[in-house]
């Protein structure tokens, strides 16, 4: 057996400042009152930038695995 946290069990009180941190690091709940609006401000923001990388990445992974199958 293991220990289990049921959704929605609230385990520790935070002061707002620190659940504004915590939304800002991660973004906010979208099941929530709120945190779905910073979020999406922060996706909008830095997105088009973030995709770029992350599509940069993609194809440079992409190429070093062919390299690697070709030449072992």
């Amino acid at each position: 057996m293991f220990p289990v946290i049921l959704g929605g069990d609230r385990k520790v009180e935070l002061a707002k400042d620190d659940i504004e941190g915590i939304q800002d690091l991660y973004g906010g709940n979208p099941n929530g009152d709120g945190g779905l609006k910073r979020s999406r401000q922060r996706e909008t923001n830095g997105g088009d930038e973030i995709c770029r990388w992350r599509g940069l990445l993609l194809s440079l992974s992409l190429i070093a695995t062919y390299i690697f199958f070709i030449c072992f």
